[in-house]
């Protein structure tokens, strides 16, 4: 079939950029000249020595006449010398990779992507393991919102693997920096609050988008009064997020305005402090309107804060990225957004360079 032909030619291509070569190895081991070589493949003896000097990467038809012409495969003839690198907190277990830069990250998979997405291999006692070296365009998310899993279900069907990780703000903003992940997502407050700090943490050469805004506030468990002059008691427990959330931020503000309060600091995101509060684990959070609506939860209203996507502008370069903005823009994926309780979305996104 002309698809298979197509991803064959695409893995091909994948390898050939991804290796180093050893056409002069094999061509010495043969006891060929490049002259000889290039009689034997039709390919001008410059190029065989651009080639051979790594000055030059080989097409996919010139790959195949060298192998030929050399008696190895293709796979032979070009050697991976790339490294991979985890990212942080993998230890081992399954895995999907993905191409970010000149780097190949691993990334552990939980068991919500594993319903939607094969593992790309395993990594064990410190060996990795490959099921599939797959050519799929793959790109990584990082932040709260997880609103975003619509998109990847939806980019699957068009070949696109668009996976969302959970991340602090601050730890997003690390590991775009770092350069683990394509994309981070950033509440801090304000969009102006959002732009200066991810122009002060990041520098420039990045860009913006205001992808919605949602409403955060107090979320309350069942019994609890729904008045704020009722939060600084002793007896109320407060579940808060790591440092580094907009949720945290939130807190310490109003932790300011109350006084002093009783807390636990959990792990998780909006989710995790919504499942802790209905389960009686705390008396009140700060997380979004959407998980307390979610979750049954009482809700106070705080403000408003503007959700930001940011990656690396050279992105915009490439093929499968623009997808997935084209993703981001469509009409039935901010439809849906305003559907959603807290969420306040424009007709459009806006873009702005830091």
């Amino acid at each position: 079939m002309l698809e298979d032909t197509i991803d064959n030619i695409l893995a091909l291509i994948y390898n050939i950029l991804d290796m180093k070569n050893r056409v002069k190895e094999y061509r010495l081991k043969r006891g060929l000249s490049q002259e000889e070589l290039s009689k034997l493949c039709g390919i001008p003896r410059t190029t065989i020595s651009a080639i051979e000097s790594g000055k030059a990467v080989p097409s996919v038809d010139y790959a195949i006449k060298l192998s030929k012409a050399l008696g190895c495969s293709v796979e032979e003839l070009f050697v991976s010398e790339e490294i991979s690198f985890f990212l942080e907190g993998f230890r081992e277990g399954p895995f999907i990779s993905s191409r970010v830069g000149h780097k190949k990250v691993l990334y552990s998979i939980d068991s919500k992507i594993a319903t939607f997405l094969p593992p790309d291999g395993i990594y064990q006692n410190g060996q990795i393991k490959w099921f599939e070296r797959r050519h799929i365009p793959t790109y990584i998310f990082v932040g709260c919102d997880t609103s975003l899993h619509i998109i990847s279900y939806k980019l699957i069907a068009k070949n696109i693997r668009f996976i969302p990780f959970y991340a602090s703000s601050e730890k997003a903003l690390k590991l775009l920096k770092k350069g683990y992940v394509h994309l981070a997502g950033v509440h801090l407050g304000t969009l102006e609050e959002n732009l200066r700090k991810i122009k002060g943490y990041l520098g420039e050469g990045y860009t913006v988008l205001k992808v919605f805004s949602w409403e955060e506030g107090i979320m309350l468990r069942e019994g609890i009064s729904k008045t704020f002059k009722e939060l600084n008691k002793r007896e109320i427990l407060w579940l808060v997020r790591e440092r580094g959330t907009g949720s945290r931020k939130v807190f310490e503000e109003l932790s300011a305005e109350l006084g002093s309060v009783n807390y636990r600091e959990i792990t998780g995101g909006h989710r995790e402090l919504a499942f802790s509060l209905k389960n009686g684990f705390g008396d009140a959070g700060v997380g979004t309107k959407f998980f307390a609506y979610e979750y049954g939860l009482g809700f106070l209203s705080v403000k408003k804060e503007d959700y930001c996507i940011c990656y690396r502008q050279e992105l915009e370069e490439d093929e499968g990225f623009s997808v997935i903005l084209t993703g981001l823009m469509e009409r039935s994926y901010r439809e849906f957004l305003k559907s959603l309780p807290g969420y306040y979305v424009n007709s459009a996104l806006e873009k702005f360079v830091v």
